[in-house]
């Protein structure tokens, strides 16, 4: 299992440098100046380049590429070229809040997916199975932005519950412990569910047509007719193995996360990864762009190495040849 997930991580290297390389080419063949955002027009045309001079930007094309991946090498990712500051730090401070609010996104789409996918499998049929799969199929329709603005129409505005803004309160810091952990849960509801609810949706669907299929199943059949209790053919012995195909979605929706983060985090005003992000985008920051790149781009492998690994935990002979190989 080790060496299966070393050559894995190998294998990954490669992909991440192509990956990189292209996004640089892209971002750097796109019309545009990074100092045009900062320099006045009138200003002289030898302080300008000058300007351009201190900052690389004057160098061939494959220089200032060699010179970006001799900074990544160093885990520096170089400096920003609008705020003058290491991209390490904006990464080190916008990075956690992506992941809280990632993960929080995940537990709501896997728990909340399996869980209305299995009640509806159940009740195949019935008014509950129509129900359920007629609310999957509008979230799992909806953008995600659509739905992210209509959640704080209703729970910020109608319903002034829960804040439609930032991570944290104005007065955060002054609050006690508790009281910061219920600040911090408060503000993070509306974005999770705003990111999660149309993953879920889709599991939703998936796992109903899993559970399903493992139902009717000759096993399923012979432990019923054993007289096991039909919770214990269900939570033990159906829904282990429906899992198995929904597990390896864990690797397809990390992509779906940390995209849809973008537009949830700037619709909610989120201080993580997303917003960095988009603007970078919209001040040619390029650094700051292939840094993010580079992350997102580990967070899609980790996620396809995770669900490789809930593979084979959940499925012994998965494990088996995995340990062959």
């Amino acid at each position: 299992m080790a060496s299966y997930l070393l050559r894995r991580i190998l294998l990954a290297i490669p992909l991440l440098l192509g990956i990189s390389t292209i996004v640089f080419v892209i971002l750097h063949l796109a019309p545009g100046d990074p100092t045009a955002l900062y320099i006045n027009p009138d200003v002289d045309v030898e302080i300008q380049d000058s300007i351009r001079h201190n900052l690389g930007l004057d160098q061939p094309l494959h220089l200032q590429y060699v010179r970006w991946l001799g900074s990544f090498l160093t885990g520096r990712f170089g400096h920003s070229l609008t705020q003058h500051r290491p991209v390490a730090d904006i990464l080190a401070s916008a990075l956690p809040n992506t992941v809280v609010l990632s993960l929080a996104s995940l537990v709501i789409m896997f728990v909340a997916g399996v869980a209305v996918g299995t009640v509806s499998a159940i009740r195949r049929g019935t008014f509950t199975d129509h129900t359920t799969t007629l609310v999957s199929l509008f979230f799992y329709s909806v953008p995600t932005f659509w739905l992210a603005l209509m959640l704080i129409l209703l729970f910020s505005e109608l319903l002034p519950i829960l804040p439609a803004a930032q991570a944290v309160s104005v007065d955060h810091a002054s609050l006690s412990l508790w009281g910061r952990i219920v600040d911090r849960f408060r503000h993070l509801i509306l974005p999770s569910l705003a990111l999660g609810l149309g993953g879920a949706a889709g599991i939703a669907r998936f796992a109903r047509g899993s559970m399903l299929d493992v139902l009717g199943q000759d096993y399923i059949r012979t432990a019923r007719a054993k007289g096991l209790p039909e919770r214990s053919v269900i939570w033990k012995h159906a829904l282990r193995n429906a899992l198995i195909p929904v597990i390896t979605l864990l690797g397809l929706y990390l992509p779906f996360l940390f995209s849809g983060a973008v537009l949830v985090e700037t619709v909610f005003s989120w201080p993580g990864m997303g917003r960095v992000i988009v603007t970078a985008i919209l001040q040619r920051d390029y650094p700051v762009v292939m840094a993010n790149t580079f992350l997102f781009g580990v967070m899609v492998i980790l996620g396809n190495l995770l669900a490789d690994v809930l593979y084979c935990l959940v499925d012994p002979r998965i494990r088996y040849a995995a340990r062959r190989a």
